[in-house]
């Protein structure tokens, strides 16, 4: 696992996103799939913009997607921008759970893709823009999605797919500039350390390492994808978290843990630590555990959440 790079994992990160607009100017008012009568620079046979990907699309700052990662983007609009008599406004979903790949063109770049071209409706109504990750299917004509975390993030693959994004623009005008899309972790994540004690060095903790699970935690949620509000839903698992060296790292969905378990086997021993916990969207709590090699077996401390300037530690005998 050393040696992965942990592309949505850093703390508070935003994802920058960019959706860019062709130029020329607008004609048409319906969405449509590419054709033949599309210039070079953007524009269909009837003049309108094109709406496509920027190859520049990052899931975190100073970072980015993956070949193959794909998102799922709507794009809305007002059909009764103030309202009536009080009545809540309509809106008219122009792309609906779009699908865009990210494909790699050569020499590190990547270009995002959708199966067809697609255009702004006209020329002066405002569109609302709304992403998430990782894409689904079952998004398709909803505004509740099913999802979650994977209880196994042993590997790069399925951490990297618990990782769920969302991010929106609103009131974007019809234009061929980029409009940027920021987008943030809406899940929270859990860093445990461990650092090697009395008797340990980081070589020989390695080596007596034998497993480390999280417990408590439920990994089902839905995702509100008009809000981006993620929500913990389902039954409680087991967590096998994601291991680069010493440190390891688990996402979850926001939720209040009454009893979250640190267990961890060393040199055929097991330990744990219990305590409540608040998993927030967007949030990193770190847990630094030292590993002392003791003549009966080993004891660890451990420290508080960062996060939380409290303090949690005690040592397990």
């Amino acid at each position: 696992m050393e040696g992965y790079k942990y592309m949505k994992i850093l703390s508070a990160a935003l994802i920058a996103g960019v959706l860019c607009a062709g130029c020329g100017k607008v004609a048409g008012d319906a969405i449509g799939a590419g054709d033949d009568g599309n210039d070079v620079g953007g524009t269909g046979a009837d003049g309108r913009l094109e709406l496509r990907l920027a190859p520049g699309f990052s899931k975190v700052a100073g970072d980015e997607f993956e070949a193959g990662d794909r998102i799922g983007v709507f794009m809305t609009y007002c059909a009764s921008p103030d309202g009536i008599d009080g009545i809540a406004q309509l809106t008219e979903t122009y792309l609906d759970n779009q699908a865009f790949t990210a494909l790699n063109t050569g020499a590190g770049v990547l270009e995002w893709k959708s199966g067809d071209k697609l255009w702004w409706k006209d020329d002066s109504t405002p569109a609302d823009f709304r992403c998430y990750y990782p894409y689904s299917e079952e998004a398709t004509g909803k505004q509740m999605l099913n999802c979650g975390v994977s209880a196994d993030q042993r590997t790069h693959k399925a951490f990297s797919e618990s990782d769920i994004l969302w991010g929106e623009s609103l009131g974007v005008e019809p234009t061929a500039e980029c409009v940027e899309l920021m987008t943030s972790h809406r899940t929270g994540q859990v860093v445990v350390e461990l650092v090697p004690g009395k008797g340990y060095d980081k070589t020989s903790l390695s080596a007596a390492v034998e497993s480390l699970v999280l417990k408590g935690a439920v990994c089902g949620a839905v995702l509100n994808l008009a809000s981006g509000e993620l929500v913990a839903e389902g039954e409680v698992q087991d967590v096998q978290p994601c291991a680069e060296g010493l440190v390891f790292r688990a996402l979850l969905p926001p939720q209040s843990i009454p009893e979250f378990e640190v267990s961890i086997v060393v040199a055929g021993l097991e330990r744990s630590r219990k305590t409540a916990l608040e998993i927030m969207s967007n949030k990193r709590l770190k847990c630094t555990i030292t590993v002392d090699k003791v003549t009966e077996g080993v004891n660890v401390g451990i420290g508080g959440w960062e996060d939380y300037g409290e303090d949690f530690g005690g040592v397990l005998n």
